[in-house]
């Protein structure tokens, strides 16, 4: 009886363990997505990625596909031969030693992800004191990015966007009153070090001339070499940059004795300078190749800069506004001006006050027809009044420049009342969104 009972357990304890080939590709599919989800955890896709969560799942099911496969074919391989070879083993379904292999899979894949997840930590820590000193701060530190891995970030505030391998540390350095402050945007990327870094110049003091400008550049460029350790210019060449007068260059120098190299472009808009600055370890064989993506990245936007908290306001007139933050109240030359502010590089908005009850924006529109000639028109509502806007470019002789302006324009009981933005043609969309904005908060109480 016992001998019965027992043949008959034995029997049907295979059977209560098979594992159907059905069963098998479900437990595989159900290891891979666990090593994708692992991967991600260890290595996750870099801060301000602005990709969907759609397509992040994506890239990285198909991203992992391939390494998984890999391993799983090797140790499947194995295990087939563990099955077949041994002549004992022949006769056992295959299914329960491909799962050993999964199990494998998983195990040798756990072991890699964590080896690679340690080995990209200590060769940060390893060159931390020379993404450091790369860097120009602490925090910087050397993120751990592949370098042709970039992403398209903005700034707004700075009015331009540019791709990073990784998010860029953002940094404000005052110089004083007399020469302003520096907006840096810095990434750094480890094996090998590099540096990909944005300089944003906001000094008090415009340069504008042509002479003045290549004189500029020169001078800034030397000061830069001279400050470096063991510095030897290889070249500069004066040139132009997304239509700016510009000089690109490229230096050697060291940094604790390592011999890096600097490669970067300085050019000139609205008369302050914006410095696209790669540094890389001279052996960095494809660092030109990432310079050339990273600058052709680069492109200026309109600045969004916050309106000031602290609104103007005639209440004789009964118009308040509120003017861009950091601009410079101007002192009116003319009685029907009722404001005026401006920026650093002749950035400009005022407020005019007809104070001619018969004259409308129709009349204005038609002065400006005949004196200027106008580019756009349209109508729009601000404050829920009806405001019609006008754009014009006309030379302007006393700067020497061609102004852009645009002109919104509303009729109230005492006569026109319009706000005008003003600024060199070659940038005026820079503050066109200022100007807009400016115009929305304007308030008029007749």
């Amino acid at each position: 009886m016992s001998d019965t009972q027992s043949s008959t357990s034995l029997a049907d304890k295979p059977r209560a363990k098979a594992l159907t080939w059905r069963g098998l590709i479900l437990r595989i599919l159900v290891g891979y997505v666990l090593f994708v989800v692992v991967s991600q955890l260890f290595f996750p896709f870099p801060t301000g990625d602005n990709r969907t969560a759609a397509q992040k799942i994506v890239e990285a099911a198909i991203g992992n596909l391939m390494q998984f496969l890999a391993i799983l074919a090797a140790t499947s391989l194995i295990a087939v031969l563990i099955a077949k070879v041994p002549y004992s083993n022949r006769t056992k379904p295959l299914t329960p030693f491909l799962s050993g292999a999964l199990f494998a899979t998983l195990l040798i894949s756990g072991l890699l992800i964590y080896g690679g997840w340690y080995a990209t930590k200590s060769a940060s820590n390893h060159n931390s004191a020379q993404s450091r000193v790369v860097g120009g701060v602490t925090s910087l530190g050397g993120v751990p990015a592949k370098p042709d891995h970039f992403i398209q970030y903005s700034y707004p505030n700075d009015g331009f966007e540019a791709a990073f391998p990784s998010k860029p540390s953002e940094i404000r350095t005052d110089k004083g009153l007399e020469h302003g402050y520096v907006n840096s945007y810095q990434a750094v990327v480890v094996n090998p070090t590099s540096q990909y870094s944005v300089f944003v110049n906001h000094s008090p003091k415009k340069v504008f001339e042509d002479a003045s400008i290549d004189a500029y550049l020169d001078g800034f460029l030397r000061g830069l070499v001279m400050i470096s350790d063991n510095a030897s210019l290889k070249y500069k060449r004066l040139t132009r940059f997304i239509g700016f007068p510009a000089m690109e260059y490229k230096y050697t120098h060291t940094i604790e004795g390592v011999p890096f190299v600097g490669h970067g472009i300085v050019f000139i808009v609205d008369g302050d300078h914006i410095r696209l600055s790669h540094i890389y370890t001279a052996n960095d064989h494809s660092a030109d190749e990432h310079f050339q993506r990273f600058i052709g990245s680069f492109q200026l936007m309109p600045v969004d800069v916050p309106l000031c908290s602290q609104r103007f306001e005639d209440r004789k007139r009964g118009i308040s506004f509120s003017p861009p933050e950091g601009w410079k109240k101007g002192t009116p030359k003319y009685g029907q001006v009722v404001a005026i502010f401006s920026n650093p590089a002749g950035h400009s908005i005022t407020v005019f006050d007809s104070g001619v009850p018969a004259y409308s924006c129709e009349n204005y529109k038609y002065e400006m027809q005949t004196t200027q000639g106008l580019q756009a028109e349209g109508n729009t509502k601000l404050q829920g009044r009806p405001v019609t806007w006008l754009k014009s470019t006309a030379h302007n002789a006393a700067a020497k420049i061609r102004m852009t302006s645009i002109h919104y324009c509303v009729n109230t009981a005492s006569g026109a009342i319009i706000l005008i933005g003003a600024a060199p043609e070659e940038t005026f969309f820079r503050s066109e969104t200022i100007f807009r904005k400016a115009a929305a908060s304007m308030v008029v109480r007749k």
